[in-house]
């Protein structure tokens, strides 16, 4: 799928966002000055995502992790 329609999901069911290459790593898009926080499992690692043109383009997109109770 592509951005738009990944973080679309993402804030609906409260999952995070990744494409195939980012091996352990995924995306929480928020609206705050944050944006995309990074993570690896459970430790928060950056925050500030700046997407490549790729990244923006992809349609690769997948949900990921647990849903929100």
């Amino acid at each position: 799928m592509n951005l738009i329609t990944a973080v679309r999901k993402a804030k609906k069911k409260g999952l995070g966002i990744k494409r195939p290459n980012m091996v352990n790593l995924y995306l929480i898009p928020t609206n705050t000055d944050g944006y995309f926080l990074m993570m690896k499992g459970e430790e928060f690692l950056s925050i500030k995502w700046n997407p490549s043109i790729e990244d923006v383009l992809a349609r690769d997109w997948q949900l990921v992790g647990k849903k929100k109770a």
